[in-house]
């Protein structure tokens, strides 16, 4: 199947996301509308497993703070489980990479300060198959892209300050 994220915005306001599956003759299987979802730069991804079942991630934007949601649906896109993860201080949590290993979703998110005394920084979200939160990995430096290595290991990607190349296991 062909999955798209196609996003609607109105007028500069956030707006929605609307998921299509689409079959091999490109006939839609399965629609769906997410409300709230933040439509503009790279903040949204499909990952797929094996068993054919696959997460909707989005950064969302209700009550004008952003935190990332992730749609669980199975292998005829019904929906398993729809969770929003935020921070507990209010600070703002956008989605920027995402990738499965051994059937656990690990999602790169960037910490964007509200509060005083917050610190803008990165860390890696590994998330169970029932959703939960596993396990939190702070970044100390801004990695723009995760993925994996030839042993199966969670990689960032990203830039130094020096504008250097970094990549971190």
């Amino acid at each position: 199947d062909i999955f798209l994220l196609v996003p609607e915005n109105a007028g500069g306001i956030t707006s929605k996301i609307h998921f299509y599956a689409l079959d091999s003759n490109l006939d839609v299987k399965k629609s769906l509308t997410i409300p709230n979802a933040y439509p503009y730069y790279d903040w949204k991804h499909i990952q797929e497993f094996d068993d054919g079942s696959i997460i909707v991630w989005v950064s969302n934007s209700k009550n004008t703070k952003l935190s990332v949601q992730g749609i669980k649906m199975d292998e005829e896109y019904n929906v398993v489980w729809n969770q929003e993860y935020t921070f507990t201080n209010g600070d703002n949590m956008a989605l920027r990479s995402s990738i499965i290993i051994d059937d656990e979703c690990y999602v790169l998110v960037r910490r964007f300060g509200n509060t005083t005394g917050s610190i803008n920084y990165n860390c890696v979200l590994k998330i169970g198959k029932n959703g939960n939160i596993l396990n939190t990995f702070k970044m100390n430096f801004d990695p723009n892209h995760i993925d994996k290595n030839n042993q199966g290991n969670v990689i960032a990607i990203g830039i130094t300050r020096d504008n250097q190349l970094i990549c971190a296991k």
